[in-house]
């Protein structure tokens, strides 16, 4: 009789299925990273949409502070959720197809904008950071 393969928590072991889903959830999340927030778009964002580069920075730290500020008061609360319910897969897809679609919006954001645009922008980059934040929770409960 063999015994099953055991995880370090000494649980059974994920099916290859398994690690194939993991790793397609991060394969999912790992562009939005990259692409936006490191060398595209936060970039363009603060030079070019708000014309200002110092502004535009300055802008782009607000936006992390109120994510930050936000999510160290919902993420203990999501932890809870991935502790008790078990199944995270669901809340990593949920999370993952709500970043692609607040990325393809990103489109929306036209250069030198100004009032109402630039804050739209502001608060779909806002929603997306909190998507991502939240797709850690469960990705790595």
């Amino acid at each position: 009789m063999s015994t099953p393969n055991l995880s370090i928590a000494g649980t059974p072991a994920a099916s290859p299925l398994g690690y194939f889903s993991w790793t397609s959830g991060q394969l999912g999340r790992d562009p939005y990273y990259i692409l936006v927030v490191i060398y595209i778009f936060f970039p363009y964002f603060s030079s070019v949409v708000v014309g200002d580069p110092v502004y535009g920075q300055t802008l782009i730290g607000y936006l992390n502070a109120a994510a930050g500020a936000f999510l160290a008061l919902t993420i203990p609360f999501l932890g809870a959720i991935a502790d008790k319910q078990g199944r995270r897969k669901p809340w990593i897809a949920g999370t993952v197809i709500f970043m692609g679609v607040g990325a393809c919006l990103l489109w929306l954001i036209t250069p030198n904008a100004a009032g109402a645009t630039l804050w739209w922008g502001f608060g779909l980059l806002l929603l997306i950071n909190i998507a991502f934040a939240y797709s850690e929770v469960f990705h790595n409960a």
